[in-house]
C-alpha cells in the first residue's frame, strides 16, 4: 500500500476488514515507512517515532494506521482457520503395524510444502503422546524426545505428508509420530497445536500386493456425468508420490484425458480439465506403478470402462446413513435399516447408550470427493466443545474416529457441512447434524454375518449376480475392500471390486460368472466394526451358478403405509418391500424420497435390510399432522444383477392429526399370536415364527418343519 496518509488509513481498513493483508507502505515528504504483517510492531512503533521527530501531526496519524494494522493485523489471525491432521496411517494406537511400512498424514487441506519438514513431522521410538519433551534450546522450539529417533525422509504431495524411516523398523516395538504446530497451510495458518499418536509394530514385513477396491464409476456403468471425476479406492494406503498422472490415466479411445490426480486417504481421483464428451466410452486405468506404503505394487494394471450421458451432474449429494443412527424415538419402531440383529443392538445402544469407543459414520447418496470429506468438514462436539479426532473415507462412507474415548452419560452431534462434495463439485444442500447420548461402556463385540446373498449353498444363482454380505452392526469401511471379502473358484481369485453401504458388503465381479459353477465367497477377519472388533472367524459360504444372467426387473411388492392410507401416525417411518435382493448402493436418499405439502422433500436417511428386502426412510422429524405425503422409488434403485425398475414407484398417504395415528385396536387374547390364518398356513425354508400359529376353520399347516414356531400350533380351533 502506498499513498497519502488518509488513503492509508482507509484502504488499511478496507483490506483489513477483507482479509486481504499485505504490507502498509506509507509515503510523504518526510519518510517511507513499511510495516510487514506479522513484524515486531513495537519496534516499528519506535522507528517511526524517531523518523517523525516534531512532525506530531504526522506522528499521530501513522501510529494510528500502524495500531489500527496491528488490531486487523490480530483480528485476521484470530479468525483464520487452522489446518488439521484428518488422517492417518498407521491409525492411533494400531498394532502388529508391518515393520517395513511407511507413515503417512493425510491434512484437511492443501500445506505449503516448505513447512513438511524432518524437523516437522518426526518418528521416535517409545511412546510420549502426552508429553514433548525439553526445549533443546535451538530458537526453533525444537524438543528433545524421551525416546530415540528415527532416521528417515520426508516427502509432501498434495495433502498427504509421508515418513520414509531409513530402515527396517524394530518388531514388535511402540513408534510415537509427531507432526508439530509449525506445519503452515498456503495461507500460512499454523495446526493449533502439535499431532501425536503412537502405534505398534507386528514381527514380519508388509508383502501383500494392494488391490483396488472400489472405482467410481463402476465398471460398465452408463450414463456418467458429463462433469464427474473418476476415482479409485484401494485396499490398503498407498504411496502418494505414486498416485500420478502417470499412474491414473483415462482415455477415450486412444486419445488421453488431460486431467490431474490427487490422493487422500485410501482414494485416489482423476480430475479431468474438462468435461468429457457425452453419450461416449472412457476407460480408466491404475498402473503397477501404484505402490503402497511397504512399496509393493498392484500385482497388474487395473482397468475399466463406462459410458457418459448428455448432461452433468447438478444434483447435491445427501447423508442416506448415520451410526449412531439419526434417532431412534419412534415409540415400537425398531431400527428398519438393519438385519433384525442389528436391529437389536442398534436401537438399545443408540439414544441413551452409544458405545463410548464407537466410531461415528455417515453414508452419502453417491460418492464424494475425498479431498472434501475432513476434519474441517465432519465434526464432533460436545457441547460447544469440538472433539479431536481424525477422519477417513472410502466408498461412500465417512468416518469420524475420536483420539480417545468419550465421556460417559454424554451428549454429542455430530456434523457434516456443506463443505462436502460429490465428484462433479456438488456440495450438501445444508449442514447435516444429528445427536446421540453414550453410554458407560465400550463396545467389546464382535460383528457378526447375519446373512449372505446368495444364501449358503443356494443353486441357480445368476451369472451376472454381485455377492452381498451383511452384518450384525456397522462396519470399518476402510476394512471392507477386496483384501477382507474374496470370492474363488475352486483355487482360482475372482477379479471384482467391493463396496460398503450401512451394514452391507457387496462384492461386484469384473465379469460374469462360468455357468453351473461352485464359488466360494469369504469375509475375514481383517474386517472390523467401528470399534475396531474383528470377526472371530473367517466367514465362509458356497453357491452354484445357473446357466444364464438374470434380466428380470425388480419390482416394489408392498408399502408401509399403504397407498391411500389415511391417519398415518406422524412419527413413523416410510418403508417398501422389493421382490427380489437388491443393490444396497442404489438405496438411499436419492432413489427413495418422500415430499409433503408444496412438495418439500423430507430429510432423514435410509437404509436397506438385506433378510427382508425391505427399504426404509426414517425422517429426521414428524410428519405434518393432517397432510398429503407422497413417496417415491426411482428407477435409480437396481438389484444385484443390475437391472432396475422399470419405471419410478409411486404412492401416497395422508397423515393423521395426532401422533398416535389411528386408534390401536385391541386384540384380548390374539396378542399372543403372530400367524392367524383362516384356511391353510405353507411354509418353505427354515422360517420361524416368533409367537402362537392360528388357523380357523381350516386345518392344513404344512413346512413346519423345516420352519419353527416359537410357540403353539393351533388348527381348526
Amino acid at each position: 500500500m502506498k499513498g497519502k496518509l488518509h488513503e492509508v488509513i482507509y484502504r488499511g481498513i478496507w483490506r483489513g476488514l477483507g482479509r486481504k493483508m499485505d504490507n502498509i507502505k506509507v509515503e510523504n515528504e518526510y519518510t517511507t515507512i513499511i510495516v510487514k504483517p506479522g513484524q515486531d510492531l513495537k519496534q516499528r512503533a519506535r522507528e517511526i517515532r524517531e523518523k517523525f521527530v516534531g512532525k506530531t501531526w504526522a506522528s499521530v496519524l501513522v501510529l494510528w494506521c500502524l495500531g489500527l494494522f496491528c488490531a486487523l493485523s490480530a483480528f485476521s489471525q484470530t479468525t483464520a482457520i487452522a489446518p488439521t491432521v484428518s488422517f492417518t496411517v498407521p491409525a492411533k494406537g494400531a498394532t502388529g503395524v508391518a515393520v517395513n511400512g511407511k507413515i503417512a498424514v493425510t491434512f484437511s487441506e492443501a500445506m505449503n510444502p516448505s513447512t513438511i519438514t524432518k524437523e516437522t513431522f518426526a518418528l521416535k521410538q517409545g511412546s510420549n503422546e502426552e508429553g514433548e519433551g525439553e526445549d533443546e534450546g535451538d530458537g526453533r522450539g525444537r524438543r528433545r524426545a524421551e525416546g530415540e529417533e528415527v532416521a528417515g525422509t520426508v516427502s509432501y504431495t498434495g495433502v498427504t505428508a509421508t515418513f520414509t524411516p531409513a530402515g527396517t523398523l524394530a518388531p514388535n516395538t511402540t513408534y510415537t509420530a509427531r507432526v508439530r504446530r509449525r506445519v503452515k497451510d498456503l495461507a500460512g495458518n499454523a495446526l493449533a497445536s502439535d499431532f501425536v499418536w503412537s502405534f505398534t509394530t507386528g514381527a514380519t514385513p508388509d508383502t501383500t500386493r494392494p488391490t483396488v477396491s472400489f472405482t467410481v464409476p463402476a465398471n460398465a456403468a452408463t450414463g456418467v456425468a458429463i462433469n464427474q471425476k473418476i476415482a479409485a479406492t484401494f485396499s490398503k494406503a498407498m504411496d502418494p508420490l505414486t498416485i500420478t498422472t502417470v499412474t491414473f490415466t483415462s482415455e477415450q479411445g486412444a486419445t488421453a484425458v488431460a486431467g490431474t490426480v490427487t490422493y487422500a486417504g485410501v482414494t485416489a481421483t482423476f480430475n479431468p480439465l474438462s468435461s468429457l464428451a457425452p453419450n461416449t466410452t472412457y476407460t480408466a486405468m491404475m498402473t503397477t506403478g501404484a505402490r503402497d506404503l511397504a512399496g509393493n505394487a498392484l500385482a497388474s494394471d487395473f482397468v475399466w470402462s463406462f459410458t457418459t450421458g448428455a448432461t452433468p451432474n447438478t444434483t447435491a449429494p445427501t447423508v442416506s446413513f448415520t451410526v449412531p443412527p439419526l434417532r431412534v424415538n419412534f415409540t415400537g419402531v425398531t431400527a428398519p435399516f438393519a438385519p433384525a440383529i442389528a436391529a437389536a443392538n442398534i436401537v438399545a445402544n443408540a439414544a441413551t447408550g452409544v458405545s463410548i469407543n464407537g466410531n461415528v459414520a455417515v453414508a452419502f447418496s453417491e460418492a464424494m470427493d475425498p479431498l472434501t470429506i475432513t476434519t474441517a468438514n465432519f465434526t464432533l462436539k460436545q457441547g460447544t466443545t469440538p472433539v479431536a479426532g481424525t477422519v477417513s473415507y472410502a466408498g461412500v462412507t465417512a468416518t469420524f474416529t475420536p483420539a480417545s474415548a468419550l465421556a460417559p452419560l454424554t451428549a454429542y452431534t455430530a456434523t457434516v457441512t456443506t463443505g462436502a462434495r460429490d465428484l462433479a463439485g456438488n456440495a450438501l444442500a445444508t449442514d447435516f447434524s444429528w445427536s446421540f447420548t453414550t453410554g458407560v461402556t465400550p463396545d467389546t463385540t464382535r460383528p457378526l454375518v447375519s446373512a449372505t446373498v446368495p444364501a449358503a449353498a443356494a443353486t441357480a444363482v445368476a451369472i451376472n449376480q454381485t455377492i452381498t454380505a451383511a452384518f450384525s452392526k456397522a462396519m470399518d469401511p476402510v476394512t471392507i475392500t477386496t483384501a477382507n471379502f474374496t470370492l474363488k473358484q475352486g483355487a482360482t481369485a475372482v477379479a471384482g471390486t467391493v463396496s460398503y453401504a450401512g451394514v452391507t458388503a457387496t462384492f461386484t465381479p469384473a465379469s460374469a460368472l462360468a455357468p453351473l459353477t461352485t464359488f466360494t465367497a469369504t469375509i475375514t477377519t481383517g474386517a472390523k466394526d467401528l470399534a475396531g472388533n474383528a470377526l472371530v472367524t473367517d466367514f465362509g459360504w458356497n453357491f452354484t451358478t445357473a446357466a444364464t444372467p438374470d434380466t428380470t426387473p425388480p419390482t416394489v411388492s408392498s408399502t408401509v403405509p399403504a397407498g391411500g392410507a389415511t391417519a398415518v401416525a406422524i412419527n413413523r417411518t416410510i418403508n417398501a418391500t422389493f421382490s427380489e435382493a437388491m443393490d444396497p448402493l442404489t438405496i438411499n436418499t436419492a432413489s427413495l424420497r418422500v415430499t409433503g405439502p408444496g412438495g418439500t422433500a423430507i430429510t432423514g436417511t435410509v437404509g436397506y435390510d438385506v433378510i427382508s428386502k425391505i427399504a426404509t426412510l426414517t425422517p429426521t422429524s414428524n410428519l405434518a399432522p393432517n397432510a398429503v405425503y407422497t413417496a417415491t422409488v426411482t428407477t435409480g434403485t437396481r438389484d444385484l444383477a443390475g437391472n432396475a425398475l422399470a419405471a419410478n414407484f409411486v404412492w401416497s398417504f395422508t397423515t393423521a392429526v395426532t401422533p398416535a395415528g389411528q386408534a390401536p385396536v385391541a386384540l384380548g387374547a390374539a396378542t399372543t399370536f403372530a400367524v392367524l390364518a383362516g384356511s391353510t398356513v405353507t411354509n418353505t425354508g427354515a422360517t420361524t415364527v416368533n409367537g402362537d400359529l392360528g388357523l380357523s376353520p381350516g386345518i392344513a399347516v404344512t413346512g413346519f418343519p423345516p420352519g419353527t414356531v416359537n410357540g403353539t400350533i393351533y388348527a381348526g380351533v
